[in-house]
This record gives structure tokens, C-alpha cells and sequence, in this order.
């Protein structure tokens, strides 16, 4: 199918010039014409004109759009299905399981303009037309980003579906004027009435407890008051192994629709339901019943979130001034005092006097509905719900600033428009509201949180006292930017796998299961945001520059054509530069128009790169970052050719992600990234002829060729055969607080703590020898700390003769494929993984009590560290071939190799085993990745 793309791609060139690219589509179509000119003729009338250039815009850009199409397509999709309706932790394996049975299954790819319906169309271009017109941002664009990065009814190749349809139904308060919590006040199940239903005890559960609802009858009986008349957004926090678990609530005697719970890998994995269901509450006391509808689950609690009506039209913007916030109850003025109070000292309310700058705050507005709050003078200090809590009566105190990879919505205040002028304030985390009362400790008055009702201290009028020099305006009330928020809010119910297999799904089907890896993500990401009407493209980079594979995510088009970041669950722009080492040598994004300046500046050449065969995207590399541009000559024997190509390194194979055209002998490669290393090439048979030395371009934007110098000799001190990527995961601080126990007692009662690991780990092995002791002990373990799942992946023990000790494994249970056992099977790349995240460990029992003088650990890791007893084989890249130096069977976890030739680009291969491996230079006695 790919050699049929390149034909019509060449057919593309040469047709170009003489016949128009309606005419060239409808004619492409075949027997499909019809359909595309029902279509044309559907909207030649119609009174918006937009209608008529979108339908002309997607018909023209037809032929280099394709998708899977046949009745085989739909045993994809089930697979999908079937992994993403199962337990997070078991997606990957039931995917690959699934795929097997498929693999030997036809499957067959179409050009989009020979199997789109006329209907279909008519659809996605009046659901993109429409929201368009709606929006208050449309007149800022040109009509072509809109035709490129809202009007599209796809974004990959997926098979083309009615993801409009489907977004309205699963996401009905997407674009509804409501603002919603991320959490909410928490009410235990146990601590409820019960009806044939019983208490389990669970480590996991919040407070220890859960209710186990296993039969028809069972049911939970909350009752709540509320002071008012309210929505809210009621979440579970359950656990189930079932598939299609289904509960029945009942609010005030009135049946609502079932909630259906996703299965959890285990009985004591809980998670929380991913949006939730609006139920109404009365004034006074509420009767809330959760019960057993057709399979047995486990309630931990109910969840009741702030799910508030919202009119932004009615919103005030505070950020170009000062503001002074005075409650309606007291009259007193919130105060920020910044030269007496300590971080997270509760805020006090004081009278006004003129000359108190204390009142004085500043609002910066984050979007939809979102402000931080801050004194008026320091700049790294905002106002936060104090320790995260969701807890009603906790007070509202000042910190620095967090990080939103960190989590910020504690930080986060919504300021809702109530009467006359006055207002109510919320927090986003836990949808409670600023309350102000009396310490009971210090007779201060206080701002707290509580749950909203109505009262007059919980009212609050905001005022403007001059001019916010410092003031931001990346988001605006009602712009494009800020009801981005809107899609953060959703984002955050996608689940992230590593595999869901090659057939892209459908944006239908990723908007309803909400799972899959980073692609979908985006996709996802950009399917709710076009359907509010937000510009959105996919941006990626070909081949990472110091790894393998590429990556692609979201951007928000903005009115001038650039972009901003948008994906990872964050707001538009806090995402700018992900929190990794992964370098871009280039970054593309996506449009649903041919490029012709690429096809027109390839013509000619008898073959290209899978990259540029149907070039549907622009280079935008400059907007992310200082690049360079890069001048290399190409000697004559290559000049038949009329562009060569810039390459980065996959082991030993290059990869093209850039072109250059060829003039008077050289090669110019505009908007190259830095810290890379690159080669120059051309393409010949279907793959890369090298041409003259790999190279650097540094960080300063100036070239450094690598040349080996085999006159000189160095020795090479090696620990690893790629780099250690995984040090930015998070899983890499799981072993911080850990310890190595030893005790007489089977059940620990009394232990010895040996030490306790501090601090990340980095994929290797740790070594800790003790302090000379004559005490023994008949039990050794490793007990992992709070939220850590007990991650190791090996141990051993070691008494004071240098012995390895061996025993019975003992500990607690982990998950499928990652017990106690495995962190004593000699396999640094298994390990164990509790099946709750608290309370876990693994050890060992020993034939007698010992000593320990000393204990090794692996903790979670890629498998790259050499490994004793494998093999390797050492390459130097010299005169465009990979070179064998010498081969070393590794008797250490360092291989050593001496008098080889210095100053080259080197890589190491583990022929034993595994398949990642990275080329390197080799500097100042240690390996430089690249």
C-alpha cells in the first residue's frame, strides 16, 4: 500500500501544473464520485459560503488521506475494545494476547477518496462550520487554519467516524456553562448504613476500610444534609474484578441511570470513577443509596464534587489591577501579610484602612474560570487550600507556587458571579468554598473552606484598586487559550498504556474508553478541543535525536498560525518543555493540505523516505527553540541527486528527518536542533548511502565533526550499552525511605532497621556494606514506603565470610507476574510490585540466623547495565561502516577495554541478550550519550 501512496504522490507532481485539485480528486475517485459530488453540490447554495470552501478544501485533500477499511477492521477495533474495557494494569498484556489471533488477518488501506460517503461529509463539515461560527475567536483566524486544524474529520488514519456524536454523549457538560471540582468531600462506606453488605479490612481503602456489596439486596445507605438546594458531582472509589459492573443509585427516592464500574486489577487496587454523575440534593437531609445491581464490587466512598452553574459573560476581569476582597458577613478584608505570616499560616480578615497594603492582591487569571490569588508585592507566594485537604473547616493559608507537573489545583481558586454584584470562591482541588470564621485558638478572624451554603460569610465582594503593572495576558476571559481549561478539566480521564497495537482506533472509540499511548492521547486531546471549536494540530518529531522511535502530541493553534503545547493533562502552555532528556532535531505539525513545496523540491528524485512520500505537514522547529542551520558538502559522485538528507542514529542505522536541497556542491539543512548528533546522506535503494563524518551541532549552534584518531590510543571504562532514560520516571523515587530490615520474629515485631535508602535510583546496581556486627537474624526483608507498591527488583544478602545468604522467599502479595519470588530469581529485569501501593515487603527466611555485613539491590530498571557473563562487541563508526574493535565476555558490571582508538563514535552491543544500545563518544573517561 505504501508503493501505491508514492505513486499517486509522483502522479501528484506530475499533474500538478495542468489540472485543477478538485478536478484531480473527483477523477481519482472512481466510483465514488458521486458521493463527493453530492457533497459539492449539497453546500453550492448553502448561505454560510464557509460550507461550500470547506467541502472544496476536504475533497481536494482527499487522495493523501487513507484508512483500513473491510470487514476485518472491526476485529481491531473489538480488540480495542476488550483491552480498554479491562483493568489499566492488564491492557497491555490482553492487547498483545489479542493481536496474536489477528496477525495473520488481512487488512486492506484505501485512499479516503475512493471510500468517504457523501453523507459523512455533509456531517463533519456542518459540525465543524457550525461550532465556528459560534465561537468568539473565529474572525482572528484565516479561513486556512481553520480549513486545516478544526474543519478535519480525522487526525492519523484511523477509520473515519462520528466522534461528534460520540463526544456529546459522554461528555454532555464539556461545553456547558457548569465549573466542576477535582475532587470533593469523601464519605466512608463503612461508616454508613449497611444492608446485606459487609466491612473488609483494606490497606488500600482511605481509611482502612471498605464495604464489600456481593449479592442482590446489598446495598449502602448514606445520609447528608445540605444546607441548600444543590448539584453535585458524585464519584465512587471502588474496586472490582468484574467486567460491566453496574450499580444502582437512588437519590431521595428517585432512581437515577446505572453507573457502570470499570474493573480494577485486583480486590484491593482502588480506583475513582473517571467523571462521575450530576445528582440533585434537596434542602435538609439527602438519602443517598448505592446498591448491587448484577456483580459484586467494593465501595471504599462516595464522592461528592462542586459541579456549579457558570456564566462567563458575567465574569469580571481582575488581572490588569489590584484587587481587595471584602467578606459580606464581617466586613473585614482579606490580608496577606507577608513580612509576618509563615508559609501556611492560617489568612486573617482585617478592617480597611487606606494605607494597608496587606489588602492589596493580585489575580492572575489562569483560564476558564481558573485565578491564583497572591499578595501584592511577592511574586512566589499565592494563596492554596493548606495541606492539600479535602477536609471542610481547613483553612486557606499562603505557599510558593507548585509546579503543574506537580499537581496545582489546590492553588487554583474559581471566583463565581452570585447577586448584586457579590461573588462566591472556590477551591478547584476540592470544591469547597472561602468561608470566614473566628479561631476559637486566637480570636482572629480566618478564612477556611466549607461546603457552600449560602450564608453571608461566605459571600464576597471584590474591588479594584489600581493599575497591575506586572499583569499577564497569555489567557483572556472567553479566548481561545482560556476555554482550553475546559478540555484540561477531561484530559485528565485518559489513561495511558504502552501497546495498543498498529491499527489506530477510532476517534469514536478513543473519546468513550479514553486510553491508549501518547498518539491517542493527542488525539483525544484534539477531538474535544475542535469539537468546542479550538484550533488544534498534531506536532512531532520524526526520530528522537538521542533515542529511538518518534513522538507526536497536541498543540493549540493560536491566531497568527503558531502554537502552544496542549497535552499531558495540562493547561495550554505549562507543557512547553516535557520533563525529559529526549532531544528534537526536528518537529513537524500536521495539516490536512498537501505541502507542494516539499513535493516540488523532491521532484526529480527516483525514490524518498517514507517521511516525505505524502508530505502533509510544515516545519515549525523554530517555534520551540534556537536551531541552526547547516551547510555540508556533498561530493560530485552525488550530485545526480537534487537534495540529500541529515540523519540521526537508531543503533546503527540512520534515519532521515530533514532534507536539504543540492546546490554548487553542498547541501543546506535549515532549522536543525542542537546537542545532536547528525550524519549527511542521500537515498538510494530504499535506504541511506552515508556521506563524509558524523557531526555535533553543540549547544552554542556551532559544528564539531567526529573523526577517530586511531594513531592515538585510550582506554574505554564501560558501565552501560545505552543511557538511562528512566531516571526522569517517577518510579525512580519509589525506593526513597525504604528499608532493609533484619529481625528473630517471623512477623517483624521487633526489627532491626540495617539502613534506609535515600534519594532516586538510576537503573543500577547499589551496594551497601553495614557496620561489623555479632547479631544474627533468621529473617531479612525489604519493606518498601508509603504509595512506593514495594518496587525492587533484586536483592541479596550478604553475611561478613562474604556468603550469600539463601532462604524460603516470604513477604506480601504482589500482582500478576511480579511476586516476592522474583526478587530473588537472579533476573534484574523482574521484579516485585505490591498489589496495593502501601504496606508491602519481600525477604527472606533463613535456614539459621546470620550475620549481615553486606546487601546489594536492584532496583526498577531497563536491563542496559552490563551484565556479568554476557557477551559484547564493540563498534567504531569509521569510513561510513560500523567496525568490530573487540569482543569482552563481562566477568564485572564494568567492562574495560584498552588501546582502542580515541576520539571516535563507538557502539556497544550486548550479543547475549536485548536489543537497546545507543552510540557514544567517549570523553574525559566517561561515555557521552547521543
Amino acid at each position: 500500500m505504501a508503493k501505491n501512496f508514492y505513486y499517486i504522490w509522483v502522479f501528484v507532481v506530475i499533474i500538478s501544473s495542468c489540472s485543477s485539485d478538485i478536478d484531480f480528486s473527483l477523477n481519482l475517485a472512481g466510483e465514488n464520485k458521486k458521493e463527493l459530488e453530492n457533497v459539492l453540490a449539497h453546500f453550492e447554495n448553502d448561505p454560510n459560503s464557509l460550507k461550500y470552501k470547506a467541502a472544496r478544501f476536504i475533497i481536494e485533500n482527499l487522495p493523501y488521506h487513507s484508512s483500513f477499511c473491510g470487514d476485518n477492521i472491526e476485529l481491531y477495533n473489538n480488540a480495542y475494545i476488550a483491552m480498554a474495557t479491562s483493568a489499566v494494569e492488564f491492557r497491555d498484556s490482553i492487547i498483545t494476547e489479542k493481536l496474536k489471533s489477528l496477525k495473520n488477518i488481512p487488512l486492506k488501506k484505501s485512499p479516503e477518496v475512493t471510500t468517504v460517503e457523501a453523507d459523512y461529509l455533509i456531517k463533519a463539515i456542518n459540525d465543524a462550520c457550525d461550532i465556528w461560527e459560534q465561537v468568539n475567536w473565529h474572525n482572528g483566524y484565516d479561513e486556512s487554519l481553520f480549513f486545516n486544524y478544526v474543519l478535519p474529520y480525522r487526525v492519523f488514519d484511523e477509520v473515519p467516524s462520528d466522534w461528534h456524536e460520540t463526544i456529546q454523549k459522554e461528555f454532555p457538560y464539556l461545553n456547558a456553562p457548569v465549573i466542576y471540582s477535582m475532587k470533593g468531600v469523601q464519605f466512608t462506606a463503612y461508616q454508613e448504613k449497611l444492608v446485606t453488605a459487609k466491612t473488609i479490612e483494606s490497606t488500600s481503602a482511605i481509611k482502612g476500610k471498605a464495604v464489600h456489596l456481593y449479592g442482590e439486596g446489598a446495598s449502602v445507605i448514606y445520609n447528608i444534609h445540605s444546607d441548600i438546594a444543590v448539584q453535585k458531582l458524585m464519584r465512587f472509589c471502588y474496586s472490582t474484578t468484574e467486567h460491566d459492573v453496574k450499580v444502582s443509585v437512588e437519590v431521595n427516592g428517585k432512581p437515577m441511570d446505572s453507573y457502570s464500574l470499570e474493573p480494577t486489577n485486583n480486590i484491593y487496587s482502588f480506583r475513582r470513577s473517571r467523571f462521575g454523575m450530576i445528582v440533585d440534593l434537596q434542602k435538609g437531609d439527602n438519602c443517598i443509596i448505592i446498591r448491587y445491581e448484577n456483580k459484586p464490587f467494593y465501595l471504599d466512598y462516595l464522592e461528592l464534587a462542586a459541579y456549579e452553574p457558570y456564566n462567563e459573560t458575567k465574569c469580571v476581569d481582575y488581572s490588569a489591577s489590584y484587587c481587595q476582597i471584602q467578606n459580606m458577613g464581617t466586613k473585614n478584608y482579606v490580608s496577606i501579610d507577608t513580612l509576618k505570616s509563615n508559609i501556611w499560616k492560617p489568612i486573617e480578615l482585617h478592617k480597611h484602612y487606606a494605607d494597608d497594603w496587606t489588602l492589596n492582591l493580585r489575580l492572575d487569571y489562569l483560564g476558564y474560570s481558573i485565578w491564583r490569588i497572591s499578595p501584592k508585592y511577592v511574586v512566589d507566594l499565592c494563596l492554596e487550600d493548606r495541606w492539600v485537604s479535602l477536609d471542610t473547616l481547613q483553612t486557606v493559608s499562603v505557599s510558593q507556587p507548585v509546579d503543574p507537573n506537580n499537581g496545582d489545583y489546590h492553588q487554583k481558586w474559581v471566583i463565581i458571579p452570585i447577586e448584586n454584584g457579590m461573588c462566591k470562591i472556590m477551591n478547584k482541588l476540592t470544591g469547597l468554598f472561602w468561608e470566614s470564621t473566628v479561631d476559637k485558638e486566637t480570636g482572629k478572624e480566618i478564612l477556611i473552606q466549607n461546603i457552600y451554603s449560602g450564608k453571608a460569610t461566605q459571600k464576597w465582594k471584590i474591588t479594584k484598586h489600581g493599575n497591575n503593572p506586572y499583569a499577564k495576558d497569555f489567557y483572556k476571559i472567553g479566548s481561545v487559550i482560556s476555554e482550553g481549561l475546559r478540555v484540561t478539566d477531561a484530559m485528565k480521564q485518559f489513561e495511558f498504556i504502552a501497546n495498543r497495537g498498529g491499527i489506530t482506533p477510532t476517534l469514536s472509540s478513543i473519546c468513550k474508553y479514553r486510553t491508549g499511548k501518547c498518539q491517542d492521547e493527542a488525539s483525544y486531546t484534539i477531538a474535544l478541543s475542535r469539537y468546542l471549536g479550538i484550533p488544534t494540530a498534531i506536532d512531532f518529531v520524526p526520530h528522537w535525536g538521542n533515542r529511538p522511535n518518534d513522538h507526536v502530541w497536541s498543540v493549540v493553534i493560536l491566531p497568527n498560525g503558531k502554537s502552544t503545547p496542549f497535552y499531558m493533562g495540562f493547561a495550554p502552555g505549562d507543557t512547553a518543555q516535557y520533563a525529559h532528556s529526549y532531544l528534537k532535531p526536528k518537529i513537524f505539525r500536521r495539516k490536512f493540505e498537501l505541502n507542494r513545496k516539499i513535493v516540488d523540491d523532491l521532484n526529480g528524485e527516483k525514490s524518498v523516505p517514507k517521511l516525505f512520500q505524502i508530505p502533509t505537514f510544515i516545519d515549525v522547529t523554530d517555534e520551540y527553540y534556537e536551531t541552526t542551520d547547516v551547510k555540508r558538502d556533498i561530493p560530485k559522485e552525488y550530485r545526480d541527486h537534487h537534495v540529500a538528507y541529515i540523519c540521526v542514529s537508531d543503533r546503527e542505522h540512520w534515519v532521515p528527518v530533514h532534507y536539504g536541497k543540492i546546490s554548487w556542491g553542498s547541501a543546506t539543512f535549515k532549522s536543525m536542533g542542537r546537542n545532536i548528533l547528525y550524519i549527511v546522506g542521500v537515498w538510494e535503494d530504499d535506504h541511506i548511502v552515508t556521506i563524509g563524518n558524523p557531526f555535533i551541532i553543540k549547544a552554542d549552534g556551532s559544528i564539531r565533526d567526529i573523526v577517530c584518531d586511531k594513531k592515538k590510543k585510550q582506554t574505554l571504562n564501560l558501565n552501560r550499552k545505552y543511557p538511562f532514560f528512566a531516571k526522569f520516571d517517577g518510579f525512580n523515587n519509589r525506593m526513597g525511605l525504604g528499608r532493609f530490615q533484619g529481625s528473630n520474629k517471623e512477623d517483624f515485631s521487633k526489627e532491626h532497621t540495617f539502613f534506609t535508602h535515600e534519594g532516586a535510583t538510576e537503573g543500577c546496581w547499589l551496594e551497601k556494606k553495614l557496620e561489623p556486627s555479632n547479631q544474627t537474624y533468621k529473617y531479612l526483608r525489604y519493606i518498601g514506603w508509603n504509595g512506593s507498591y514495594c518496587n525492587v527488583n533484586e536483592i541479596e544478602f550478604y553475611n561478613s565470610m562474604g556468603e550469600k545468604l539463601v532462604g524460603k522467599v516470604i513477604g506480601t502479595q504482589g500482582t500478576d507476574k511480579h511476586t516476592k519470588e522474583t526478587v530473588f530469581d537472579g533476573d534484574v529485569l523482574t521484579g516485585f510490585n505490591g498489589i496495593s501501593p502501601d504496606g508491602h515487603w519481600v525477604g527472606l527466611e533463613l535456614p539459621k540466623p546470620s550475620d549481615v555485613a553486606k546487601i546489594r539491590y536492584m532496583p526498577r530498571n531497563d536491563g542496559n547495565s552490563v551484565a556479568v557473563g554476557d557477551k559484547y562487541q564493540l563498534l567504531m563508526y569509521d569510513n561510513g561502516k560500523w567496525k568490530t574493535l573487540a569482543w569482552r565476555r563481562a566477568n564485572d558490571n564494568r567492562l574495560v577495554f584498552k588501546n582502542m582508538p580515541a576520539g571516535g563514535l563507538y557502539l556497544l552491543k550486548d550479543r547475549t541478550k536485548g536489543k537497546e544500545e545507543r552510540i557514544f563518544t567517549y570523553e574525559n573517561g566517561e561515555q557521552v550519550w547521543w
